[in-house]
């Protein structure tokens, strides 16, 4: 596994730098296209500032924002996005340092 950095036990989270730093996913995204479109909608929305993916564990929340992610390369407007794993978080002060 040339290039890639593991940031937590789970193998959905290794990182390939020159993907620009999104989890590399096991297998596509497959029979999400509504959501995709409406979460990537939202993303482009010039109103919105912040978007929340909520839902039980394991309902796919993270692959939607990845893939939403993915389908942004090349934009101007989001040459600089990065994935911030916060399943390993055990204290909700740390929340905004480990954001930055």
């Amino acid at each position: 596994m040339k290039n890639r950095t593991a940031i937590a036990k789970r193998p959905e989270t290794l990182l390939d730098p020159g993907l620009g730093a999104l989890p590399l996913q096991a297998a596509v995204l497959i029979g999400r296209d509504d959501e995709l479109a409406t979460v990537r909608a939202q993303v482009l929305a010039e109103d919105v500032r912040l978007l929340t993916v909520v839902g039980p564990g394991g309902v796919g929340k993270t692959r939607l924002a990845v893939a939403v992610a993915e389908s942004l390369r090349g934009d101007p407007a989001f040459s600089d996005i990065r994935f911030a794993d916060l399943a390993t978080l055990s204290e909700p002060t740390i929340f905004a340092s480990t954001i930055a």
